[in-house]
């Protein structure tokens, strides 16, 4: 796998989030929905998508919502079947790494 891929995956994947559901806010609740992966060009089942949320969600870019599916596996690796939102520090992070 391609160490640039892996590099700027976590960025394109913040980026398509936002392009696709957040727009911008903070209050919006985002998924992993196969429009989202396609612009990040990122597999569901990959590696580097997992290595990506743990990255965004360690940095503190994006926050799981659990409320709005509270039957969503706490901390499992079901990436796709929680919501999460951009925080402040994700939109911060895009204005960071306009190019990425």
């Amino acid at each position: 796998m391609a160490e640039l891929e892996r590099d700027s995956a976590p960025m394109r994947l913040l980026r398509a989030m936002d392009d696709l559901g957040a727009k911008g806010r903070t209050d919006v609740n985002v998924e992993l929905e196969p429009e989202v992966l396609a612009r990040a060009e990122l597999p569901l089942d990959s590696d580097i998508l997992n290595s990506a949320m743990e990255w965004l969600l360690r940095e503190g870019a994006l926050r799981p919502n659990y409320a709005m599916d509270p039957a969503a596996p706490h901390g499992a690796l079901v990436w796709h079947r929680i919501h999460f939102n951009i925080t402040e520090h994700g939109f911060d992070l895009l204005n960071i790494y306009p190019n990425v």
